[in-house]
């Protein structure tokens, strides 16, 4: 879950890291960082701004800032650098007779050939005060295997620079041995930018007596047993949690849409109050006009997309098999060979892949913190769609063709529907005859725990991965989500399906939607909400 952090160590460059008040663009940052920091609710080392020490700017007083903090002269030459906004420094440059550059104060980058930069406009146009004049470097040069255009390589020189690294001990600051090293892929020895799109080259240093051998690879024996892999983090719960949810979202779509094909290929008209039926529910799930078009492309693809990307960012977390199959179907789907099947076997073949998934991550993935995230979005998810539609299939309070004054019931053929839905057809089957009836259908898809596709399985099982998540020695009670889990699950467990109706099962669908957004709340990344991870609210 979510926990307290007080210090940051920051890494990404300042402008990037708020898309609230910095880069709207970046997607780096943290939205809301600037706004914690002014409020003082967390402590940033590499405060925002503190790479202005890196500008040229503070180069033009290196050697008085050496000789007044230090008591010495800089080790090492300062590059000659005059600030243009001190008009001694800037006499001081144009009486220098050094050939020099005229450069932004407050960059940090220097460029391959900055003479020409002298006469820029943008250059001319800036004040003086956010100007350096800037010595030009001249670079020494390394031998470098190169061919140009297809010729014979050859040692040629070409100019470098090396970029030294200190560390602090206990004995002061120590320059490590070696270095970065940029290589220019031009024989100008002006001035060449770390940043540039130059080649790299290994530093060695050599040394007059053998050196200690030093590895951080473990030694064989040494590495402790573990079995856990520690802390999730908050974002790979959350797309584990969107899989899940993704992938039962499929099913269900994929379902719907294949049983409208069926009975209208079987003839029934399009009038039909069961067809009307699934058709407002397929709009309910954003899939209008399924019989026109490519219905799969549409509305059905999108979502395995979806479940795609939420996969992409957890690859290390589940099965690469199963990864290959979700990748592999998405990848085949937008093929010009799968665009040739019809739209009954562009679904088939998707639940097809859908259910093989489903094995791999049941048959491979460890039993961790990570599974339970997964599981609990399919499981909130099949419950979702199985309420959703036994709501508007079963009890039914109008349809064209009912009797004036008819009670809420189930449309003409909807309870076979359901089972169809539900995959539990041969279940019932085998349990009753031939007839469906209400109350049997309704216990077998919404009260038998030992069916997979009841209501009830999906809640004890959400009920008891949201118990061994959470973590019990937070809590001198169970905490609110546990309740609410309990709550939904015990009103099913006790419920008798001739008590069942739309009030009871929009009560449980109510609590599936709340117990999403806590387990949100508690658990994973701040800022996730339905909009943003594109969740369809059904109504």
């Amino acid at each position: 879950g979510l926990k307290r952090l007080d210090v940051l160590w920051r890494r990404v460059d300042a402008p990037f890291c708020d898309p609230l008040e910095l880069r709207p663009e970046s997607r780096l940052g943290i939205p809301g960082l600037i706004g914690a920091l002014r409020a003082q609710g967390v402590t940033c080392i590499n405060a925002l701004g503190a790479g202005l020490l890196e500008s040229r700017f503070f180069m033009a007083f290196m050697p008085q800032l050496a000789q007044s903090l230090l008591g010495e002269r800089l080790a090492i030459p300062n590059i000659a650098t005059w600030w243009l906004g001190d008009e001694a420094s800037a006499q001081a440059s144009a009486q220098s007779g050094t050939q020099t550059v005229r450069l932004g104060a407050y960059g940090t980058s220097l460029p391959m050939d900055g003479s020409h930069l002298s006469g820029d406009d943008s250059i001319s146009c800036t004040p003086p005060a956010d100007l350096v004049e800037q010595e030009i470097v001249r670079l020494s040069t390394m031998p470098v295997l190169a061919s140009d255009q297809g010729s014979q390589a050859q040692l040629v020189a070409r100019p470098f620079s090396l970029r030294v690294f200190l560390a602090r001990t206990e004995n002061g600051w120590q320059v490590m041995p070696g270095g970065f090293c940029r290589v220019s892929e031009r024989q100008d020895t002006r001035a060449l930018s770390m940043q540039d799109g130059t080649s790299s080259a290994d530093v060695w240093v050599r040394s007059a007596t053998p050196v200690e051998q030093v590895s951080l690879i473990p030694p064989q024996g040494s590495i402790a047993v573990r079995r856990v892999p520690g802390t999730l983090p908050s974002r790979a719960a959350e797309n584990l949690f969107w899989l899940g949810r993704y992938t039962e979202r499929a099913q269900f779509s994929l379902r719907l849409v294949r049983a409208l094909f069926a009975r209208r290929l079987d003839g029934v008209q399009a009038d039909d109050p069961l067809i009307l039926a699934i058709e407002q529910q397929l709009e309910q799930w954003n899939i209008e006009e399924a019989e026109q078009g490519d219905v799969f492309a549409r509305a059905l693809l999108p979502i395995l997309e979806r479940a795609r990307g939420a996969a992409s960012a957890i690859r290390d977390r589940f099965s690469p098999d199963a990864w290959q199959t979700l990748n592999r179907f998405v990848r085949r789907a937008h093929g010009g060979e799968f665009f040739s099947l019809s739209q009954v076997e562009k679904i088939e073949e998707a639940l097809a892949m859908l259910a093989a998934f489903a094995g791999l991550i049941s048959d491979n993935m460890i039993r961790l913190s990570g599974w339970r995230f997964l599981e609990i979005g399919r499981r909130i998810e099949r419950a979702q769609g199985t309420c959703q539609l036994a709501s508007g299939f079963l009890f039914a309070e109008s349809f064209p063709g009912a009797l004036p004054g008819a009670l809420p019931g189930a449309l003409p053929g909807a309870m076979d529907l359901m089972l169809e839905l539900a995959d539990s057809v041969m279940s019932y089957r085998q349990r009753y005859s031939v007839t469906t009836d209400l109350n049997t259908v309704l216990d077998l898809i919404l009260l038998d725990p030992n069916n997979p596709r009841a209501l009830a399985f999906q809640l004890e099982r959400i009920h008891s991965h949201i118990n061994e998540i959470t973590d019990h020695q937070a809590f001198d009670q169970p905490s609110d989500l546990q309740r609410l889990a309990f709550s939904s699950w015990s009103l099913v467990h006790t419920a008798k399906p001739e008590d069942l109706d739309e009030t009871s099962i929009g009560a449980v669908l109510s609590s599936l939607f709340t117990m999403s957004d806590a387990v949100s709340a508690t658990f994973l990344a701040s800022g996730s909400s339905p909009a943003q991870r594109g969740e369809i609210i059904l109504l």
